[in-house]
């Protein structure tokens, strides 16, 4: 398989990269925990039972009736998801259709004859 063009070559661009990555990486996990920490000390103060959480999943949480979520209709995030979503389905029906392509060229070339020189292979 070929590799990108400019893919790093040498050791130290090569270790560099994986540094890069690796501090992304860290610094995204730390942002999103971080955040997780803020919402879930802030729902505290609205408990009345500080020890037993008010919703235990994310069911509890689309079902819940005091959450209001979702995008203002015709706004830039709501054409983003709708945008977003609809590549998704593109995409997935894509790889459905190759993948039974590939499934049909399999059944039509599995009933050929494979020998090389009358020898079965």
């Amino acid at each position: 398989m070929a590799g990108f063009e400019r893919a790093p070559r040498s050791i130290a661009s090569k270790f560099l990269t994986c540094v890069w990555f690796a501090f992304v990486t860290i610094t995204l996990v730390t942002y999103t925990a971080g955040i997780v920490n803020n919402l879930y000390w802030a729902s505290m103060t609205h408990r009345s039972t500080p020890t037993r959480p008010r919703y235990l999943n994310l069911a509890h949480v689309v079902n819940a009736k005091d959450i209001n979520y979702g995008t203002v209709v015709n706004s830039q995030t709501y054409w983003f998801v709708v945008v977003v979503v609809i590549i998704i389905v593109i995409i997935i029906i894509i790889i459905i259709i190759t993948m039974f392509w590939r499934y049909c060229e399999d059944a039509l070339h599995s009933g050929v004859n494979k020998s090389v020189a009358g020898i079965e292979v």
